[in-house]
């Protein structure tokens, strides 16, 4: 299965810089892109207790990641490594699930 390094990377406020990255199945990574790019309301992602970025929509999001692919053996030595994934790398899919629990509190 073709294999992608996704790397994250960001700055806060003039004051830090955030990156990490994560290995993907390419079509798992193909899907994300799919529903983060379809997200079209502003939202905030959270890195520290009070510390985050604002986005205007998923696309936004999306132009923090870069794409790499690689080969079957560089994923496997990095999975082997580093765990598949290392640093400050914000998941899309975990981005949008926190602000739906969000959404589902509020209504309560």
């Amino acid at each position: 299965m073709a294999k992608i390094l996704v790397e994250f990377s960001t700055n806060w406020a003039d004051e830090m810089d955030l990156s990490g990255f994560k290995v993907y199945d390419k079509a798992e990574w193909e899907k994300l892109v799919t529903k983060v790019s379809s997200h079209k309301t502003s939202f905030e992602v959270y890195f520290g207790t009070n510390e985050s970025n604002e986005y205007e929509n998923g696309k936004a999001l999306l132009e923090e990641y870069t794409i790499t692919h690689i080969s079957d053996a560089d994923a496997e030595v990095i999975e082997r490594l580093l765990g598949g994934e290392y640093g400050m790398f914000e998941d899309p899919l975990q981005v949008f699930e926190w602000d739906e629990d969000e959404d589902e509190e509020d209504e309560v």
